[in-house]
């Protein structure tokens, strides 16, 4: 397989991971796999562990300088040269904005795609525009174009030394950018929205549809591949989904499990 090619195509994430439930202690790994090598095997690159969040992007700094060596220089294995590039960084939201050393999600100036500006309506930071957007390019986030995107002090994301497009190299996540409305969703219809007026639930399936719902759920378990990480299951779990079982019913098993049994009410 190696013989085959003569580049290697890296992706990489970094996340926190809770070390103890009774203790703030967390570890922050860096993990890589050669995405154009079949199969897919995940690795270490490096490992750091405190209380918290990171203060800074000192962790990331002796990652960022490997990388970009090898990027520049390539990489020697059983006598063949290999150029490597980074494909992305696969991190959710907090945590791209984190390496990236930007303003959260949920800031005024918060979208990592495009500058519009969000307003908080009382209950939430929310962005409807949705035409004549301004893109963020990689040259307008280097030149720190948009100040208010990114964090108000002197230090900047180590990331910006190598070079790789500092927007399309971080691909958005599901679960920031449709899973927590595809949850949401999920539970209107399983247990209601509740008005503040009146406590009424207008849009919550009956206690049969919901059965049925179940019922297909747990059939179609057995007919999903191994390629899903996580198999269909029924939604008196619904408080331990993932957001790879969210994202599995809008893009693959919804159209199959919830047909005939939501109704759409019109006022």
């Amino acid at each position: 397989m190696l013989e085959e090619i003569d580049v290697l195509i890296l992706t990489w994430n970094n996340d926190g991971l809770p070390l103890f439930k009774s203790m703030r202690q967390s570890a922050w790994p860096i993990l890589c796999c050669i995405s154009n090598l079949k199969p897919v095997h995940v690795f270490v690159v490096l490992l750091t562990a405190g209380v918290g969040k990171p203060t800074n992007l000192d962790y990331v700094n002796e990652f960022t300088s490997e990388l970009k060596y090898i990027m520049a220089e390539g990489l020697e294995f059983g006598g063949q040269h290999f150029r490597v590039l980074m494909n992305a960084a696969v991190c959710d939201a907090p945590a791209r904005a984190q390496i990236k050393h930007t303003m959260n999600f949920n800031a005024k100036y918060g979208c990592g795609q495009c500058e519009t500006e969000g307003f908080h309506d009382g209950w939430r930071m929310i962005w409807p525009k949705t035409t004549n957007l301004v893109l963020r390019t990689n040259e307008s986030f280097r030149q720190k174009v948009q100040p208010g995107h990114h964090r108000p002090n002197a230090h900047h994301s180590p990331l910006l030394d190598l070079n790789i497009d500092m927007i399309h190299a971080f691909p958005p996540d599901f679960m920031h950018q449709g899973g927590g409305c595809m949850m949401k969703i999920l539970l209107w219809n399983l247990q209601g929205p509740k008005t503040a007026a009146s406590g009424s639930m207008p849009c919550k399936m009956s206690a049969r549809n919901i059965s049925v719902l179940n019922k297909r759920l747990c059939q179609l378990k057995e007919y999903i591949p191994n390629v899903f990480t996580r198999k269909a299951r029924s939604t008196t779990k619904i408080a331990y989904y993932t957001m790879t079982e969210v994202r599995q019913l809008p893009l693959y098993t919804g159209k199959v499990v919830f047909k005939g049994l939501m109704a759409v009410a019109l006022s």
